[in-house]
């Protein structure tokens, strides 16, 4: 899996955590954003169980699309 520009993500013992990162934009999810979790989704590892997905920054998870 290429390196992400937008997006964080740890595995540890299965459970995996998929961070938004653009706290700027209240994690919006712009073009960039949105084929890397395509990506992130077409490569999801083996050993994944559970996953948690959450945004960076305290204000928003995800503020809707980026347009």
């Amino acid at each position: 899996m290429e390196p992400f520009k937008t997006l964080q993500f740890e595995l540890s013992d299965g459970v995996g955590q998929l961070t938004i990162c653009r706290p700027q934009s209240l994690n919006s999810l712009n073009f960039q954003t949105l084929q890397e979790l395509n990506n992130f989704a077409k490569h999801t590892p083996e050993d994944l169980q559970v996953l948690i997905i959450k945004g960076a920054g305290d204000r928003a998870f995800v503020a809707g699309g980026g347009i």
